[in-house]
């Protein structure tokens, strides 16, 4: 399993944490040409907001960062 990191503020999950940790959006092949530009264009604003270059897989975002405490649907 992987240990939730947010790509922003640089926090683990911890065992008792209150926060929730949202994966960076992500084409999928399900996706049709406006879901791909609305993700793609999510994915390059979160990446921005990054503090760092990150080289990983999955990367997360911590329900801090949202106001609603979690992101829009596409």
């Amino acid at each position: 399993m992987t240990k939730a990191f947010c790509l922003i503020c640089s926090t683990y999950r911890k065992k008792r944490d209150r926060r929730s940790f949202f994966k960076v959006p992500e084409c999928n092949i399900y996706s049709n040409s406006i879901e791909k530009e609305l993700i793609e264009r999510r994915r390059a604003e979160w990446l921005k907001l990054s503090k760092r270059n990150y080289n990983i897989s999955q990367l997360f975002v911590c329900s801090d960062h949202f106001v609603s405490g979690k992101p829009a649907y596409v």
